[in-house]
Protein backbone atom coordinates (compact mmCIF):
# COMPACT_ATOMS: atom_id res chain seq x y z
CA UNK A 1 0.00 0.00 0.00
CA UNK A 2 1.34 3.43 -0.34
CA UNK A 3 2.27 5.44 2.39
CA UNK A 4 -0.25 8.16 3.39
CA UNK A 5 0.23 10.16 6.30
CA UNK A 6 -3.43 9.83 7.49
CA UNK A 7 -3.06 5.83 7.92
CA UNK A 8 0.14 6.13 9.41
CA UNK A 9 -1.37 8.83 12.17
CA UNK A 10 -4.27 5.86 12.52
CA UNK A 11 -2.12 3.27 13.27
CA UNK A 12 -0.02 5.70 15.51
CA UNK A 13 -3.27 6.31 17.18
CA UNK A 14 -4.92 2.52 17.47
CA UNK A 15 -1.17 1.27 19.10
CA UNK A 16 -1.58 4.36 21.65
CA UNK A 17 -4.89 3.19 22.75
CA UNK A 18 -3.51 -0.09 23.51
CA UNK A 19 -0.60 0.60 25.47
CA UNK A 20 -3.01 3.92 27.53
CA UNK A 21 -5.15 3.00 30.05
CA UNK A 22 -8.83 3.01 29.80
CA UNK A 23 -10.35 5.02 32.16
CA UNK A 24 -12.19 2.05 33.24
CA UNK A 25 -8.94 0.23 33.67
CA UNK A 26 -7.23 2.77 35.26
CA UNK A 27 -9.90 2.11 38.35
CA UNK A 28 -9.05 -1.51 38.32
CA UNK A 29 -5.18 -0.45 38.38
CA UNK A 30 -6.20 2.06 41.19
CA UNK A 31 -7.65 -0.72 43.36
CA UNK A 32 -4.63 -2.87 43.10
CA UNK A 33 -3.49 -1.69 46.62
CA UNK A 34 -6.48 -3.34 48.02
CA UNK A 35 -4.84 -6.67 46.59
CA UNK A 36 -1.38 -5.72 47.73
CA UNK A 37 -0.89 -4.12 51.17
CA UNK A 38 2.60 -2.96 51.28
CA UNK A 39 2.35 -2.25 55.01
CA UNK A 40 2.20 -6.43 55.10
CA UNK A 41 4.74 -8.27 57.19
CA UNK A 42 5.05 -10.90 54.59
CA UNK A 43 5.02 -8.97 51.71
CA UNK A 44 7.56 -6.80 53.45
CA UNK A 45 10.01 -10.40 53.95
CA UNK A 46 9.50 -11.22 50.77
CA UNK A 47 10.40 -7.96 48.92
CA UNK A 48 13.76 -8.11 51.37
CA UNK A 49 14.69 -11.11 50.80
CA UNK A 50 13.90 -10.28 46.80
CA UNK A 51 16.60 -7.35 47.33
CA UNK A 52 19.20 -9.59 49.72
CA UNK A 53 19.07 -12.42 46.45
CA UNK A 54 19.64 -9.79 43.78
CA UNK A 55 22.54 -8.09 45.68
CA UNK A 56 24.25 -11.66 46.44
CA UNK A 57 24.26 -12.18 42.88
CA UNK A 58 25.26 -9.16 41.69
CA UNK A 59 28.36 -9.60 44.00
CA UNK A 60 27.39 -6.94 46.92
CA UNK A 61 28.48 -9.09 50.26
CA UNK A 62 28.89 -5.62 52.33
CA UNK A 63 25.47 -4.80 51.07
CA UNK A 64 23.92 -8.07 51.61
CA UNK A 65 25.16 -8.13 55.34
CA UNK A 66 24.11 -4.56 56.20
CA UNK A 67 20.90 -5.19 54.85
CA UNK A 68 20.55 -8.23 57.10
CA UNK A 69 21.81 -6.01 60.22
CA UNK A 70 19.07 -4.22 59.59
CA UNK A 71 16.35 -6.33 58.81
CA UNK A 72 17.38 -8.38 62.00
CA UNK A 73 17.36 -5.03 63.87
CA UNK A 74 13.67 -4.75 63.20
CA UNK A 75 12.67 -7.94 63.80
CA UNK A 76 14.11 -7.38 67.60
CA UNK A 77 13.00 -4.27 68.03
CA UNK A 78 9.24 -5.17 67.03
CA UNK A 79 9.31 -8.17 69.52
CA UNK A 80 10.74 -5.93 72.32
CA UNK A 81 7.57 -3.99 71.63
CA UNK A 82 5.84 -6.83 71.43
CA UNK A 83 6.29 -7.87 74.58
CA UNK A 84 6.42 -4.22 75.72
CA UNK A 85 2.44 -3.88 74.92
CA UNK A 86 1.97 -7.33 76.35
CA UNK A 87 3.22 -6.05 79.67
CA UNK A 88 1.47 -2.67 79.58
CA UNK A 89 -1.68 -4.84 78.73
CA UNK A 90 -1.20 -7.11 81.73
CA UNK A 91 -0.33 -3.80 84.53
CA UNK A 92 -3.82 -2.40 83.09
CA UNK A 93 -5.84 -5.55 83.86
CA UNK A 94 -4.03 -5.93 87.63
CA UNK A 95 -4.71 -1.73 87.53
CA UNK A 96 -0.81 -0.91 88.02
CA UNK A 97 -1.28 2.84 86.96
CA UNK A 98 2.32 3.53 88.00
CA UNK A 99 4.01 0.97 86.27
CA UNK A 100 1.44 1.33 83.23
CA UNK A 101 2.86 4.94 82.94
CA UNK A 102 6.28 4.27 83.38
CA UNK A 103 6.16 1.63 80.20
CA UNK A 104 4.22 4.35 77.95
CA UNK A 105 6.77 6.68 78.79
CA UNK A 106 9.57 4.35 78.11
CA UNK A 107 7.89 3.56 74.86
CA UNK A 108 7.02 7.02 73.95
CA UNK A 109 10.29 8.25 74.28
CA UNK A 110 12.31 5.55 72.20
CA UNK A 111 9.17 5.98 69.18
CA UNK A 112 11.01 6.56 66.27
CA UNK A 113 7.97 7.00 64.14
CA UNK A 114 5.82 10.39 64.84
CA UNK A 115 2.37 8.26 64.12
CA UNK A 116 3.72 6.05 66.66
CA UNK A 117 4.25 8.10 69.09
CA UNK A 118 0.70 10.15 68.87
CA UNK A 119 -0.73 6.51 69.75
CA UNK A 120 1.23 6.32 72.45
CA UNK A 121 0.13 9.72 73.53
CA UNK A 122 -3.15 8.65 73.26
CA UNK A 123 -2.84 5.94 75.06
CA UNK A 124 -1.03 7.84 77.77
CA UNK A 125 -4.35 10.15 77.73
CA UNK A 126 -6.18 7.46 77.63
CA UNK A 127 -4.88 5.69 80.55
CA UNK A 128 -4.83 8.86 82.63
CA UNK A 129 -8.58 9.11 82.36
CA UNK A 130 -8.82 6.00 82.97
CA UNK A 131 -7.81 6.91 86.61
CA UNK A 132 -9.33 10.10 86.51
CA UNK A 133 -12.92 8.24 86.30
CA UNK A 134 -11.49 5.88 89.00
CA UNK A 135 -10.53 8.78 91.19
CA UNK A 136 -14.36 10.49 90.91
CA UNK A 137 -16.32 7.19 91.43
CA UNK A 138 -14.53 6.69 94.75
CA UNK A 139 -15.66 10.62 95.07
CA UNK A 140 -12.13 11.58 95.98
CA UNK A 141 -12.68 14.97 94.36
CA UNK A 142 -9.51 16.56 95.55
CA UNK A 143 -7.27 13.82 93.94
CA UNK A 144 -9.34 13.96 90.88
CA UNK A 145 -8.75 17.74 90.57
CA UNK A 146 -5.38 17.48 91.36
CA UNK A 147 -4.79 14.93 88.58
CA UNK A 148 -7.26 17.06 85.74
CA UNK A 149 -4.36 19.87 86.45
CA UNK A 150 -1.45 17.69 85.95
CA UNK A 151 -1.84 14.66 84.15
CA UNK A 152 -5.07 15.14 82.05
CA UNK A 153 -4.66 18.85 81.06
CA UNK A 154 -1.80 18.65 79.39
CA UNK A 155 -2.75 15.68 77.16
CA UNK A 156 -5.75 17.60 76.07
CA UNK A 157 -5.02 17.68 72.71
CA UNK A 158 -4.79 13.29 72.90
CA UNK A 159 -8.73 13.64 73.27
CA UNK A 160 -10.93 11.72 71.64
CA UNK A 161 -13.27 14.41 70.50
CA UNK A 162 -13.29 18.18 72.03
CA UNK A 163 -16.29 17.81 74.10
CA UNK A 164 -14.86 15.40 76.06
CA UNK A 165 -12.28 17.28 78.05
CA UNK A 166 -15.09 19.38 79.10
CA UNK A 167 -17.44 16.71 80.06
CA UNK A 168 -14.10 15.26 82.36
CA UNK A 169 -14.38 19.14 84.18
CA UNK A 170 -17.86 19.00 84.78
CA UNK A 171 -17.24 15.43 86.46
CA UNK A 172 -15.51 16.94 89.15
CA UNK A 173 -19.86 18.59 90.11
CA UNK A 174 -21.27 15.56 89.84
CA UNK A 175 -21.72 12.51 92.13
CA UNK A 176 -21.57 9.65 89.41
CA UNK A 177 -19.57 9.73 86.09
CA UNK A 178 -22.49 8.60 84.03
CA UNK A 179 -23.99 12.21 84.82
CA UNK A 180 -21.70 13.76 82.33
CA UNK A 181 -22.83 13.29 78.00
CA UNK A 182 -19.61 11.70 76.87
CA UNK A 183 -19.67 8.91 79.49
CA UNK A 184 -23.37 7.83 79.65
CA UNK A 185 -22.60 4.51 78.24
Amino acid sequence: QPYTPMADAKSTERETADVIPKRSEKKSLASANDVFDPKDPNIKQEILMLVTDYLKEEGYQSSVIVLQDEANMKTREATDLNGLVLRINRRILEGEWSEVDKLLGEITRTADHRSFREICLHLTYETAKQQYLELINRQELTKAFQWLKKRLKPLQGSCGHPKEFSDLCYLLTCTSVNEAESFKE
